[in-house]
């Protein structure tokens, strides 16, 4: 129940930051439930994606088949190398849900106090990546109900939809989600917007999209996911977000607000 609340919580915060922004004119409550479907159905029209289907699909089937190999391969090079730990636990964060809040909401302010519109909508973009990577994620998570390697000591397990049964039960909360991972779609997201609102920084992509790397990668040293998960949750990531980019492209009216007001950009 306290992880429920959490959750909650979370969710609450988000979207109460966006109402704050007030980004997109263009996008009202029922445009983002449209725009939602939009994404989710794409997901079937093979054309709309960047990285082939068929590549993603195989990939992450191959990768699902030798999981428990690849884990095993990666725990022993992590006892080899303990080293790693520390910065296996720092770069992770780079997925979790408060600290990309935080980051997000960092562009926001910087926006907002030096009216740097480019700022701005980096915000506005992230924020909706996460609403609509995270409602996409929890479908996937309770249909699959995959069992993280650190709950079952490096054996893969799929309990389908009644794992998510057993999330509920005291202490079990984390245990059968681990398909795909949350923490690399939210790293990847954040990073596909970060690397097209700053694409003339030259550094700033491939340093945006390393991070992210480093934060899947992560989730298999923290004993909390597949590189299955980390792969699927990488694509999911970028291609969601993708998607939403293109659609904020398209949108023809832009509210930024100012320290004194508001200031209205039309588009064309």
């Amino acid at each position: 129940m306290n992880r429920f609340i959490f959750v909650k919580n979370k969710i609450l915060i988000i979207f109460l930051i966006i109402n704050c922004v007030g980004i997109s004119q263009a996008e009202s409550q029922k445009g983002f439930w449209e725009n939602h479907k939009h994404i989710w159905l794409s997901g079937f029209n093979y054309k709309n994606h960047k990285i082939p289907f068929w590549c993603t699909a195989l990939t992450t089937i191959a990768l699902s088949v030798k999981d428990e190999e690849i884990y095993r391969n990666i725990k022993q090079f992590q006892n080899r190398n303990p080293s790693i730990n520390k910065p296996s636990e720092t770069i992770t964060l780079l997925g979790d849900g408060y600290v990309d809040i935080s980051i997000l909401g960092a562009f926001f302010l910087k926006g907002l106090l030096l009216n740097d519109h480019r700022a701005t909508k980096t915000a506005s973009l992230g924020f909706k990546g996460m609403i609509h990577t995270g409602i996409i994620v929890q479908v996937l998570k309770h249909v699959t109900g995959r069992q993280r390697p650190g709950a079952g000591k490096g054996k893969d397990r799929w309990h389908g939809p009644s794992g998510a049964l057993k999330r509920y039960n005291s202490g079990r909360w984390a245990l059968y989600d681990a398909f795909p991972s949350g923490h690399t779609i939210a790293a990847w997201s954040l990073a596909t917007v970060v690397s097209h609102q700053y694409a003339h920084l030259k550094y700033v992509p491939p340093l945006a999209y390393t991070l992210a790397a480093g934060a899947g990668l992560s989730r298999v040293t923290e004993d909390t996911h597949w590189a299955s998960d980390v792969f699927f949750g990488a694509v999911i990531g970028y291609e969601i977000t993708r998607q939403i980019i293109q659609i904020e492209s398209s949108e023809t009216i832009a509210v930024y607000p100012q320290r004194n007001g508001i200031q209205i950009v039309y588009a064309f």
